[in-house]
């Protein structure tokens, strides 16, 4: 019975009604919530960037701060249409206009629309708002604009607010329609998230992108601004750069302080997604390496190196030896830690410091151990053994820290993977410390047999006498004597 009440009142009502709304040939009432037009990408604005200076870049939180001056243009022909209704309801109303008072009203629609202004967003729609209730428009609480809501300000009503100045909006009355205009000036930051990666750190380039979003309505396309606008309204911009007449020769000289330099400036338009569309400024800048080399780098070398100068130290002078080797390899901790501190921001990835630092750090934990072995083959085997470590180790390891450098440095300039980076510099110290061991391990087995010869060699001259002799230890005696004992002379039979 319920469901049967409500079924006639509905009808009833229905009834009641003089026209259906689809029936009417009154234009349907603006409503100020919704576009010009309701399809996607379907309502132009035309967007103008410049970037007058740069406030702060923070690599470690991804994020740029700039200062800019922004224009947004778009039409909206319903404003003017709807003065001119005004004006033709008011002359109909009044018994009709002739030519000039129809013009002088239409003087009259326009002035009033020019005086649609804020200097705040909010201030700008309270205007719109009063002019739309006089003009018959549906008012609400909100104004469809195409401005990104990351370019007003940031409060509770706007968190997504990344701009510390409220745009200038108004309307222009132009070729009998309707233009809003929003303009941005560089006295405050705004603020863009970017995206950093540091596996080639020093070596990395970066691609920046400073991207206003649109919602689904918008369809943005850049457009170019007068220099001499852009010099009345800025007040940090200086003169267009070499590289693009985006950014400000100020933007560029700070992002030379900030070590890099900018390599190329492009504007990407980003169209009819789903979920809308975007302009995108792509800054290229690249890390300035050569300062890195003079802070660290060069100091970092010459520490690798320092190590070497122990494998011409007597074998007799330990503690001299050991020391060269093993305080190195401590003060290798020191600039490990300043490398890592280095990079902007912490990565659970390959990076080419780290095949770096670990190349480097292989090499002097060799050179460590290089002396413990010198230092085992003198007192076990022979000291003939040991100059033969500390002549090879001389030869050997400036050779190959000074190939690791150039791979490394080489396959950093070349924004190698970092895995191949890797590999290759493991092959390289898995092979050079596998030739190395298999070179002493040689040597050693051919000790007996050389020392033979010499000795031999020795006594058969001619002027055994004076001729100068090999000196030979005890432990190299003994291995003489063990291989006449192996040779199996006569002696051994008696």
């Amino acid at each position: 019975m319920l469901r049967a009440a409500w079924y006639f009142l509905g009808a009833a009502l229905v009834a009641a009604q003089s026209t259906r709304p689809w029936d009417s040939t009154e234009p349907f009432p603006v409503d100020t919530r919704m576009p010009p037009f309701g399809e996607r990408a379907s309502n132009p604005v035309k967007v103008s960037i410049r970037l007058s200076d740069l406030a702060s870049f923070d690599e470690a939180n991804e994020r740029l701060a700039v200062y800019a001056v922004v224009f947004l243009e778009w039409p909206d022909q319903r404003w003017f249409n709807a003065s001119v209704k005004l004006v033709n309801d008011i002359c109909t109303s009044s018994g009709g206009c002739s030519t000039e008072d129809f013009q002088r009203a239409l003087q009259w629609g326009e002035g009033w629309i020019k005086g649609i202004f804020g200097q705040t967003a909010n201030s700008f729609f309270r205007a719109v708002r009063s002019f739309g209730e006089n003009v018959g428009f549906v008012i609400s609480e909100d104004v469809w604009t195409p401005i990104p809501p990351h370019l007003f300000l940031k409060t509770s009503n706007n968190p997504l607010g990344k701009t510390e100045f409220d745009p200038v909006i108004y309307m222009v009355p132009k070729n009998s329609s309707t233009f809003f205009e929003a303009v941005w000036l560089d006295r405050a930051r705004t603020f863009f998230d970017v995206i950093l990666s540091y596996e080639h750190f020093p070596f990395d380039q970066q691609s920046l992108d400073l991207c206003l979003n649109f919602d689904y309505f918008t369809l943005p396309a850049h457009a170019s601004v007068s220099e001499d606008l852009v010099k009345r309204l800025a007040e940090r911009w200086d003169s267009a750069s070499d590289i693009s007449s985006i950014l400000s020769s100020k933007f560029v000289a700070g992002m030379e302080g900030q070590g890099f330099e900018v390599v190329s400036v492009d504007v990407r338009e980003k169209v009819a997604s789903e979920m809308g569309s975007a302009l995108c400024i792509n800054i290229k800048i690249q890390r300035r390496v050569s300062i890195l080399i003079l802070r660290f780098f060069w100091p970092l070398t010459a520490l690798l190196f320092i190590p070497f100068a122990g494998f011409f130290i007597p074998i007799e002078l330990v503690m001299p030896r050991v020391a060269t080797g093993f305080i190195s390899f401590l003060s290798l901790q020191v600039f490990r830690t300043m490398a890592y501190t280095m990079i902007p921001k912490k990565s659970s990835s390959l990076l080419w410091m780290d095949v770096t630092m670990f190349s480097v750090t292989v090499i002097m934990f060799a050179s460590v151990l290089e002396n413990v072995l010198a230092q085992a083959m003198r007192a076990n085997v022979s000291s003939l053994a040991a100059r033969y470590v500390d002549n090879l180790s001389r030869v050997t390891f400036p050779l190959v820290a000074t190939l690791m450098l150039m791979i490394v440095f080489f396959m950093g300039g070349a924004k190698a993977d970092a895995m191949l980076n890797f590999t290759v510099c493991l092959l390289l110290l898995s092979f050079w410390l596998l030739g190395f061991a298999t070179a002493v391990v040689v040597y050693v087995r051919r000790l007996p047999h050389m020392l033979m010869k010499t000795l031999v060699k020795q006594i058969v001259h001619t002027d055994f006498r004076y001729a100068s002799v090999l000196s030979m230890d005890q432990k190299e005696l003994t291995l003489v004597f063990k291989q006449l004992d192996a040779a199996g002379l006569p002696w051994n039979k008696v």
